[in-house]
């Protein structure tokens, strides 16, 4: 059934570009051919395509950059192209303002000419095998939103941003909050050595890593932090309480019926456990497995939805989309290998 009012909000969506100026090759498995040069003319194609539709604002669910990008010496360059196609997006919908600090801040009543065009940045286990967090705290791939008239309190040195901060944060638009979720909070290769989410990190894949009950706890996947948790149950029940629907952001997937067992974020029991308590989650978005999922939690009805990469996707084709949001179901327009559907909720 096609919708015939307008949507409440469009956005683009996009996931694993993970360019790099190296040829194509195999991936770890060698099942599937990535296409690292190429992947940079994929995310362009999406910001074009989200500039003529109008979104209000896109999401990038993290790994923009390929880990090998560093490893070949192409890293300055790859991330600077990369910034460059970030520049060209200028969609303006959502209420937010670039400040001076580098982050996004609120506005409570804006004029088109104060907005800022936002793309929502998420952190994925390659921007980490490239960059430390104060690094892309520094990056135009900081897309945190601080609270009207906050964003100055963000004064932030290295160390703190490093060994503590976690790049967790929410905006809300047109009665909807989307909560974009930090998958590396404890993480192995997202924390300095010797810092506590990283002993916690080092202690959790000592334990289980070479357990067959625990396949999503591997370095290449991460973990909410105590606090991260605490965040989110007070997100999800100040939603509750303004009558807000939520649409959850992730780099890795919270359910392995959309994935895969080793694929998940390390407690998604647990973090599915406090967002079931709510009934104010219509769907999680994620990426992090490039082959892609869709999973319709029907007792929760929350639609799990994780993106195909682009970086596998051959040239010919693509992997990104333009969702439309409406009162009670979302409409997903797919472009190249990503499926339209619609989600009601």
């Amino acid at each position: 059934m096609a919708p015939t009012e307008e949507p409440l909000m469009r956005f683009g969506v996009i996931a694993d570009v993970q360019h790099a100026n190296i040829d194509n090759a195999y991936n770890f498995h060698r099942t599937f051919m990535r296409f690292y040069r190429h992947a940079l003319h994929k995310f362009k194609e999406a910001v074009d395509t989200w500039n003529d539709n109008k979104v209000d604002f896109a999401i990038q669910l993290g790994d923009i950059v390929d880990g090998f990008s560093g490893k070949h010496g192409h890293l300055e360059n790859d991330f600077r192209n990369l910034t460059n196609v970030v520049k060209e997006f200028k969609s303006v919908g959502l209420p937010v303002q670039k400040t001076d600090s580098g982050v996004y801040s609120a506005l409570d009543d804006a004029s088109e000419e104060e907005k800022t065009p936002y793309m929502c940045h998420l952190w994925g286990n390659h921007e980490f095998y490239n960059y430390s967090r104060a690094e892309l705290w520094k990056s135009e791939f900081n897309s945190f939103v601080a609270p009207s008239g906050s964003a100055s309190s963000l004064d932030l040195d290295d160390a703190k941003i490093n060994n503590e901060f976690g790049y967790y944060y929410s905006f809300t638009y047109k009665g909807f909050r989307f909560v974009a979720l930090d998958a590396y909070d404890v993480g192995d290769m997202s924390r300095p050595v010797g810092c506590d989410l990283h002993t916690k990190a080092v202690s959790t894949l000592k334990k289980y890593k070479k357990d067959d009950k625990y396949p999503s706890i591997v370095n290449w996947n991460g973990a909410l932090s105590n606090a991260q948790l605490n965040w989110l149950h007070n997100e999800l029940l100040t939603a509750t309480q303004q009558n807000q629907k939520v649409i959850l952001l992730t780099h890795v997937p919270l359910d392995a019926r959309a994935s895969r067992e080793a694929s998940l974020i390390w407690n998604a029991a647990e973090v599915m456990r406090m967002v079931h308590c709510f009934d104010c989650v219509v769907a999680c978005l994620a990426g992090h497995f490039h082959a892609g999922g869709y999973y319709h939690d029907q007792k929760n009805n929350i639609h799990h939805v994780t993106f195909q990469g682009a970086i596998e996707r051959d040239p010919a084709t693509n992997a990104f989309a333009v969702i439309e949001v409406y009162e009670d179901f979302l409409k997903i327009n797919g472009y190249g290998k990503i499926d339209s559907k619609i989600l009601k909720f």
